[in-house]
């Protein structure tokens, strides 16, 4: 098999990227990854290869569709390196980075059974434009549908985890899926999705990222093209009027800031807001503040992905302070504390910074993570009432119950 290393993968076959310029991805063991900087040519060969797959793939019956796909996932499942990528990338035990691929091997696995007996269809050419939250099996599980219904990807890699789309490409690679029906272009700036977003061959394009970037991305797309965003927020969570304070608030630091749950309250969709019925509100934060000090995963938590992520808990922070909120935890010292980290069993990996996304500036991502911020008495109308970004942030909110709780999460999910 040709060395992929600073390839992209199109129209069947590993291609050293035009640009001749490569990047370091993030890791937390040495050596650091590089991958190849794609640019407007790179795209443009990415795009001409779906373009040209694209009549045959969807001519092609759906059985013989699905069957394809049956076994890109089988190639995938066998992927031996996907743990060691998962720790690497995230700085996870083996133990949590088995839990992490087996969780999205089914997710790909059980979305393709959903779509395997559909009966819609659709051609063209589609850019996915991937998170690195994405990982590798929800990534596939995300592509498949559109896949399945006759459609060709081009799929930009997060350079925060560019092993994702490689493990796609090297799936296709080994269970010999057409070529040009996916292709995989690896970048750390906005070169390569800039040109396929601005590119009229390109029929459609789902993107994930911060609401500010999706904003951004939208404005360069070309007249005609279907866009899908998902914003990589977080959500709200409403306690019911009848509740165990003790229970709920170990479940809430789970979803919240759990390690494999959250990867330390940086994932979408981990809760970053709760309400609470006021008559439970008090004995609630009380037995928050307890758990947090005695909560393995926020003693050790999930060193920081994105290099702006600091920056956004720090803003977090003064918003609530300026904002009236009452703070649980947070502000400096930022890192968690060092001497409860070291009385883990798991050895704490040295960080190695990279000269792009993944660099550590400053050691900011060193291991030890940071310590979340929680606020409480916030109130929704503030902006600290209504943050959304991924990051290790939680607002407790009081509400009347439970109903009057769900009419404002909505509000603030909108």
């Amino acid at each position: 098999m040709p060395n992929p290393e600073l390839s992209h993968w199109i129209g069947g076959s590993w291609r050293p990227g035009r640009s001749e310029i490569a990047f370091e991805g993030q890791t937390f063991v040495a050596p650091a990854r590089k991958w190849p900087r794609a640019d407007a040519r790179d795209a443009n060969e990415a795009i001409r290869s779906g373009v040209d797959a694209s009549a045959a793939w969807a001519s092609a019956s759906r059985a013989t569709r699905v069957a394809h796909l049956r076994a890109w996932l089988d190639a995938l499942l066998a992927d031996e390196t996907l743990c060691a990528s998962f720790e690497s990338a995230f700085a996870l035990t083996a133990d949590e980075a088995h839990a992490w691929r087996d969780a999205e091997l089914f997710h790909a696995r059980q979305s393709l059974e959903i779509v395997a007996d559909d009966v819609a269809e659709r051609a063209g050419v589609g850019l996915f434009g991937a998170h690195w939250s994405d990982g590798a099996g929800r990534l596939a599980g995300r592509a498949v549908g559109a896949l399945a219904a006759g459609a060709t990807w081009v799929v930009v890699a997060d350079p925060l985890f560019g092993r994702g789309g490689e493990a796609l490409a090297r799936a296709a690679e080994r269970s010999e899926l057409p070529p040009g029906v996916l292709n995989v272009l690896f970048d750390d700036g906005r070169a390569a999705l800039d040109a396929c977003l601005a590119d009229a061959r390109v029929d459609f394009a789902r993107l994930a990222g911060d609401e500010a970037r999706l904003a951004d991305l939208g404005r360069k797309a070309h007249a005609g093209l279907a866009l899908a965003l998902r914003p990589t927020v977080s959500i709200t969570r409403v306690l019911a009027d009848e509740l165990d304070p003790v229970r709920a608030a170990a479940d809430l630091l789970e979803t919240s800031f759990g390690r494999s749950a959250t990867l330390s309250g940086q994932l979408p969709g981990r809760i970053g807001r709760v309400l609470c019925p006021r008559r439970h509100f008090s004995r609630f934060c009380e037995e928050l503040l307890g758990a947090l000090d005695r909560h393995p995963d926020v003693v050790r938590p999930v060193p920081l992905i994105e290099p702006d992520a600091l920056d956004a808990l720090r803003e977090a922070w003064f918003l609530g302070l300026d904002e009236g909120a009452t703070p649980l935890s947070g502000g400096d010292p930022w890192f968690a504390n060092e001497e409860g980290a070291r009385g883990s069993s798991v050895e704490i990996p040295r960080v190695i910074g990279g000269g792009g996304p993944g660099r550590d500036r400053g050691g900011v991502r060193r291991a030890l993570g940071v310590r979340p911020v929680v606020f409480t008495n916030v109130d929704p109308r503030t902006r600290i009432g209504r943050f959304r970004r991924a990051v290790p942030v939680l607002g407790l909110l009081r509400v009347p119950d439970a109903r009057a709780g769900a009419e404002l999460a909505r509000t603030l999910d909108a």
